[in-house]
């Protein structure tokens, strides 16, 4: 299988208080039983979702022109269970109930940077240290997604330093990798996206990436919005697909399709440009 992003490349709105009970079962984590092949919610709670996955697999397997995408069935029925799956376990910190808007998240790191800024070694790390003690799991979730190690913010966190004192330079470099993982945090947070559809951006994201893994190419769409538009290409039909057993909810694929549950076309095809 393909390796996962570990915090969806999409920016959503995540925690800003301390978070309630995911629920999360143990086994969410565990290895497959023996026996079991499958791992995913859907692959071994649905009644026929194997058999769903593999229909879908020969109606995806070629494009519109008729050039093979998927080449291999097992492949693809491994990758969509481990899409599935990473869906599943990241799908918590991006929920409405335990995540905040992105004005808050966008001031936490507006102020760590901040105190980054601070010229003077001692108050700038008890400056960091305080905020450092104001993060949340969600803070700590995009710190990691931007490859800053939790070692070394549990080495800033005990460091200490006397008004006087110069900084020695493992502590000098601890900062500096403090300081690169607030800005690609910060840029990551750029954009206007009030993370309405945030649980549909990740699930398209994580099929994105088992698309990817299958077939060598990026996803892609034929940008139409107009309902009764066919041909959008093989990815959008995937989702299309998958949506609605996630979900629980239809797509809307025909023009008269106005019901204000049914996730609208354009709203898929926007979820796949932020793959781009």
């Amino acid at each position: 299988m393909s390796d996962r992003k570990k915090f969806p490349a999409i920016p959503t709105a995540p925690l800003v208080k301390t978070p309630p009970d995911l629920n999360i079962p143990d086994s969410l984590f565990e290895g497959c039983p023996g026996g079991e092949i499958y791992s995913s919610r859907p692959f071994k709670e649905l009644d026929d979702f194997e058999s769903y996955a593999k229909d879908l697999y020969k109606a995806c397997e070629k494009n519109g022109k008729g050039i093979k995408i998927f080449q291999s069935e097992s492949q693809f029925l491994a990758e969509l269970d481990s899409a599935l799956l990473h869906y599943e376990m990241y799908r918590p910190l991006v929920t409405p109930e335990i995540c905040g808007t992105f004005n808050e998240q966008r001031e936490y790191f507006k102020k760590l940077k901040n105190a980054l800024k601070i010229k003077k070694p001692s108050s700038r790390l008890k400056k960091v240290q305080g905020r450092l003690k104001e993060r949340t799991e969600c803070h700590l979730r995009r710190l990691s997604k931007a490859e800053f190690k939790i070692a070394v913010l549990k080495r800033i966190e005990t460091a200490s330093l006397e008004p006087e004192q110069s900084p020695d330079k493992d502590l000098i470099k601890d900062l500096d990798q403090l300081n690169v993982a607030v800005d690609i945090v910060r840029s990551d947070l750029e954009g206007k996206n009030s993370g309405q559809y945030a649980e549909l951006y990740l699930l398209i994201e994580q099929l994105g990436d088992m698309y990817e893994a299958c077939s060598n190419k990026k996803p892609s769409v034929t940008e139409s919005d107009d309902p009764d538009k066919k041909g959008r290409g093989v990815f959008f039909d995937l989702v299309t697909s998958i949506v609605p057993i996630v979900f629980n909810k239809n797509v809307a694929l025909e023009a008269w399709d106005d019901h204000e549950n049914s996730i609208k076309p354009y709203t898929i095809i926007e979820g796949i440009r932020f793959l781009k």
